[in-house]
């Protein structure tokens, strides 16, 4: 299959405003159609959601999807198989019945969403604008393994139910080519308002310039904002909402402040950026490895100490022939994560001898605490067909004795789906 020619990126759906910012919508709040412009671009967007439209925690599940699939070294079927649990866990949230309940929901509005948009660039002299127009959506299937009560007939998800995702071509081929949203994991952290985290998404994504670059400021009319944001309702319920996001946002350091001009919706905000801006050498490098400029712009002014570093280890491992299949993909989570990619291919562990493939996995696993990283990658090896991956190799690492002792009794019982569980 002929890889599309168009791509659909995460930096595009949180510039459309595919998912809104609200931390809940409306159940009739089904389709929509907006027309607004921040700085010299300008958006048509007519959405339609069956299911409703994706809000507020649904880009958290978006995300850890992307990430899940990212961590699977981007296979080629564009299929993303895990476990209820370990999706919600990746999304960083709190587990509990009811939010698999959310899950289901979240997952079917996620598939059931497609939508049309069109970009025009406006040249300075705004005679003409420059653009083309785009029909897509996110999954091509969800497969949701499930079980019935007795007289609500409700159907539920499992803590251990696979959930089974297909990406459509686009979206998948986005993620591969590095084209996806560049946010700080600590940052969202420390942002426990949902609305602050959704509004620091839509910030970072319209902070691009044409060029790619990252802007210090960002002016755009409190009418646009709104519809951009897909914040919906009442103006002084949507200032409202605003105005707690943005004090989130300069509490966490991320703004540094927000000024307002004028009244209602013909209000301007003017957002002034804390983070420092990029060093154009960093960004250029990145560039040439294979990230894309908005994500090595994030990069470069977010962890400028880790960049050659990391790329310097990279270096070294496809010397070594480490062949990724992304390479943006794999510079990106070198500068995020350091440390994640020691040493080169040939400090992988060895094939077991002949004698100890026909050993229980037990024994494998039944040593001392010092090698017991290494027994349990073995074990992996032995039960799995094949080498634990740079993903689960960095898991298995920094797995606690609880995380541990889980994973060598799935693995002694021949439990392959719960072993999969607990290294994502």
């Amino acid at each position: 299959m002929a890889p599309p020619t168009h791509y659909v990126s995460q930096l595009d759906l949180t510039q459309l405003g595919i998912v809104s910012v609200l931390r809940s919508l409306p159940d009739d709040a089904k389709d929509w159609e907006e027309i607004y412009r921040i700085g010299q671009v300008e958006y048509r967007v007519s959405g339609q959601a069956p299911l409703g439209r994706p809000f507020g925690v649904d880009a958290d599940i978006l995300l850890a999807v992307q990430t899940l699939f990212a961590r699977g070294d981007f296979p080629r079927d564009n299929f993303v198989d895990t476990s209820a649990y370990g999706l919600l866990s990746l999304a960083g949230h709190h587990v509990t019945g009811d939010t698999y309940t959310r899950l289901r929901e979240s997952l079917l509005r996620l598939k059931a969403v497609q939508w049309t948009y069109s970009r025009y660039v406006w040249r300075d002299d705004n005679r003409v604008a420059v653009g083309g127009t785009v029909a897509t959506g996110l999954f091509a299937q969800v497969e949701l393994p499930e079980r019935l009560q007795a007289g609500t007939h409700a159907a539920e998800l499992t803590a251990d139910a696979r959930v089974r995702i297909y990406l459509t071509p686009a979206f998948a081929q986005s993620i591969r080519a590095g084209l996806y949203q560049l946010l700080d994991g600590a940052l969202l952290d420390r942002l426990e308002q949902p609305a602050a985290r959704s509004l620091y998404r839509v910030l970072q994504a319209h902070r691009v310039q044409p060029d790619g670059s990252l802007a210090g400021t960002l002016r755009v009319s409190l009418r646009d904002w709104l519809r951009a944001c897909g914040i919906v309702g009442r103006i002084d319920s949507a200032k409202d909402t605003l105005s707690r996001a943005h004090d989130a946002l300069q509490a966490a350091g991320y703004l540094e402040s927000v000024e307002s001009e004028g009244r209602g919706q013909r209000a301007v905000l003017t957002y002034h950026f804390a983070r420092p801006h990029a060093d154009p050498e960093l960004v250029e490098l990145l560039v040439k490895w294979g990230v894309g400029r908005p994500g090595a712009q994030a990069l470069a002014a977010d962890y400028p100490d880790r960049v050659r570093p990391a790329v310097a280890e990279i270096e070294a491992r496809i010397a070594e022939g480490f062949k990724p299949r992304s390479l943006g993909a794999v510079v990106t989570d070198a500068v995020r994560n350091p440390g994640k990619y020691p040493g080169a291919p040939a400090d992988k562990p060895t094939k077991a001898p002949r004698s100890a493939k026909k050993a229980p996995v037990a024994r494998e696993v039944d040593v001392t605490p010092h090698n017991r990283h290494e027994a349990l990658a073995s074990a992996f090896r032995i039960a799995m067909r094949r080498e634990l991956n740079l993903y689960e190799h960095e898991v298995l690492t920094h797995l606690g004795d609880d995380a541990l002792n889980a994973l060598s009794a799935a693995l002694r019982d021949g439990n392959k789906d719960l072993v999969l569980s607990i290294l994502q």
